[in-house]
């Protein structure tokens, strides 16, 4: 057989590989989930974290893509009988949660920190950075103070004291999504 159960009913590959918690399956967290897949051919599960129940159009498409689709409320039960993930990535966008960095902060809690080899990655926006005319920035340059970069950077720390990784990101847009599309509709 192509996976094996464990003792919490989570699949493994029959190579042992642990499952990807993806906590926000949207287009981010599944071209991930799609890599994370692509590397572990043998065989793995990704768990899709989401808020609320997808339509079915977009359940079809997890069950597609290999993506076991989890409510939040499902994961956060596993929790809180005892059950951790060494593979957790974060990449729910910002909008929408109230308090983002308590989002994260509680996401850091699905992380088996003690897991040889395991990550807590969360993906964050260079958007933090103060530069806003085109100049280089490296890890180092000044970040903003923003509204929405003190957000982010809040979640950083939060990531950062767990002992989790952090990957700053731009121009997260595909070819028919992203901001481009609304300049490219205007005369």
């Amino acid at each position: 057989p192509t996976h094996r159960s464990d003792l919490n009913g989570v699949r493994a590959s029959a190579a042992g590989t642990p499952p990807l918690v993806v906590v926000g399956a949207g287009v981010l967290g599944r071209l991930a989930a799609q890599e994370w897949q692509e590397l572990h051919p043998g065989g793995c599960e990704v768990l899709g974290v989401t808020r609320t129940r997808p339509d079915e159009e977009k359940e079809a498409a997890f069950r597609a893509e290999g993506i076991t689709h989890r409510y939040r409320s499902d994961i956060e039960a596993g929790v809180r009988c005892g059950q951790r993930w060494p593979y957790v990535l974060f990449s729910a966008s910002p909008s929408g949660n109230d308090d983002y960095a308590a989002a994260v902060t509680n996401a850091l809690s699905y992380w088996d920190k003690k897991a040889p080899g395991g990550r807590f990655v969360f993906t964050s926006s260079a958007g933090v950075f103060a530069e806003q005319d085109g100049g280089i920035v490296t890890e180092t340059s000044p970040v903003g103070s923003s509204p929405r970069s003190e957000r982010l950077l809040a979640a950083e720390s939060a990531v950062l004291a767990a002992g989790g990784c952090i990957v700053r990101l731009a121009g997260l847009y595909l070819e028919d999504r992203g901001a481009h599309n609304y300049w490219l509709s205007q005369e």
